[in-house]
């Protein structure tokens, strides 16, 4: 039985899903456990997450993700891109929400 997450594992999940996105076969679960500083099992979630909404994920040899191409991943592709105004209301509103913790914010800066 799935429960309900709280905000900070969703935006982390989120931030997750997008660096699999952007930077596909460059973070392992180690890095990115260090780059937020949680767990392995809190990332090890954070992809169950991202494969129960029905993406699906994948690790090269050196155990770095990605997502797999899919009927899901392909919708996005038109979708998913963000202009510097967009990033920057992405932005704002984290700020705006109380989070001030840079490695969550930093890695997404061009």
């Amino acid at each position: 039985m799935n429960r309900p997450l709280d905000t900070a594992t969703r935006l982390r999940a989120l931030l997750v899903f997008k660096a699999l996105v952007e930077n596909p076969f460059h973070y392992s679960i180690k890095d990115f456990s260090q780059l937020y500083n949680v767990s392995k099992d809190a990332i090890r979630t954070d992809l169950e997450e991202i494969k129960n909404a029905g993406f699906d994920v994948a690790f090269d040899r050196k155990f770095r993700y990605a997502l797999v191409d899919n009927a899901t991943t392909k919708h996005l592709q038109d979708i998913l891109y963000l202009n510097e105004a967009e990033k920057e209301l992405i932005r704002a509103s984290l700020h705006q929400s109380g989070i001030e913790n840079q490695k969550i914010i930093e890695p997404y800066r061009n």
